[in-house]
């Protein structure tokens, strides 16, 4: 396989888990970690997340769309709609917002809303910047192609690693505004 020499993040981690050096780097997986906790500490004694952890999270270990896309699907686990709770979402939306229970059901069919369709109304009544809704949604289809797509593992040029880092770093970045937002709407 072709190495980009040019990504830190593959080269950090192929130092420390090939060569056994003591490699100090951004861990953009930390940093989504600690985000999510710093939304879960600012509804104590509620969660948004569920879980904070997932063992199998880590940084793609090929440079390829298949280690990449199965890197997103773990990723996607913590911070998607499976992971979160609608409970939660809808306390926040009925006692700050005044929002009905019949307010969150589809005007058409009376289903009731999904959990991502929950977010995006507390995101928008929050006037969030960044939009981890909007972010979940390219998330998503790679996780979808990791479980649903039977994907070849060839390396390209392409930077997955690099790819990766700037994902999670989008998406720690919209989880702390968030977290923000939240500690002061429970003022």
């Amino acid at each position: 396989p072709e190495i980009d020499r040019s990504d830190s993040h593959f080269q950090n981690f192929l130092a420390r888990t090939y060569e056994g050096d003591f490699v100090d780097f951004e861990d953009p997986i930390t940093r989504v970690i600690d985000a999510i906790g710093q939304v879960n500490s600012s509804l104590e004694p509620d969660n948004l997340f569920a879980k904070a952890k997932n063992i199998h999270l880590r940084l793609p270990v090929e440079q390829t769309y298949k280690s990449h896309c199965d890197a997103a699907s773990e990723l996607y686990k913590m911070v998607g709609p499976d992971n979160l709770s609608q409970s939660t979402l809808k306390d926040l939306l009925t006692k700050h917002f005044g929002i009905e229970t019949n307010d969150m059901k589809h005007a058409e069919s009376g289903r009731p809303l999904s959990t991502l369709q929950l977010l995006a109304i507390l995101e928008e009544k929050l006037d969030a910047r960044t939009l981890l809704t909007k972010l979940l949604r390219p998330l998503g289809a790679l996780r979808v192609a990791a479980d649903h797509k039977v994907l070849e593992a060839e390396a390209e040029a392409r930077s997955y690693s690099r790819e990766f880092a700037q994902m999670c770093n989008a998406l720690a970045e919209s989880l702390e505004e968030l977290a923000k937002l939240l500690k002061e709407l429970r003022r």
